[in-house]
């Protein structure tokens, strides 16, 4: 759907819209239930790259299925090419890649010849007056199923538990840390693997 016809679906009140959030929630009990690995909670302090077991490597590539090698791409929209290296580097680590986006187009063309498993984005790159709730909207119809990550400063006024029920499947504090960015990666890549593994996990 072009750019505009979704800007134009989407006016400033906020429309109702199905939380994406929710499902990785369940998958992360589910997850948990199963053995595979301690829940990855939205909110817990625990990189998912350290906790091992029978059924889940340490080191993220090994033991990925086939079609994890296609270099899933995070695409970065609003958020400042400075921090570019920085995600390249770390994403790296987990076999994916990063690029940054002028638009929402760029990225639907984007997600044309490549699988974006992630959008780490700014509510001002769909113009200054657009909200978070909305951003989450526009980005979730545009790009179903993607990992949205809203990236906000320390001085922002920004409501996690509303944002996380609209769409956000985690949050980065500007400027960007490592270890965060780090850490969400992680719960991507997890997320990413265990999809791989048992296509129909998410929806659980």
């Amino acid at each position: 759907m072009p750019f505009e016809e979704l800007r134009r679906n989407f006016p400033e009140t906020i429309v109702p819209f199905p939380p994406l959030h929710s499902r990785y929630r369940s998958w992360a009990q589910g997850v948990a239930s199963r053995g595979v690995s301690t829940a990855i909670s939205l909110r817990s302090g625990v990189d998912p790259t350290e906790m091992t077991n029978d059924r889940t490597q340490s080191i993220p590539g090994i033991g990925l299925p086939k079609s994890l090698c296609m270099r899933p791409l995070i695409v970065m929209l609003g958020v400042g090419e400075t921090y570019l290296p920085a995600v390249r580097g770390v994403a790296r680590e987990f076999g994916i890649r990063a690029e940054p986006v002028e638009d929402l187009n760029h990225a639907l063309r984007l997600s044309q010849s490549s699988d974006i498993a992630a959008v780490f984005f700014h509510r001002q790159a769909f113009g200054p007056q657009c909200s978070w709730t909305n951003a989450l909207h526009l980005l979730a119809c545009g790009l179903p199923g993607t990992h949205l990550i809203p990236c906000h400063g320390f001085s922002e006024s920004v409501d996690r538990d509303q944002l996380s029920d609209t769409g956000a499947f985690h949050f980065l504090w500007l400027p960007l840390k490592h270890s965060e960015l780090r850490q969400c990666l992680g719960f991507i890549w997890q997320t990413l693997r265990q999809a791989a593994l048992d296509p129909t996990a998410a929806e659980r």
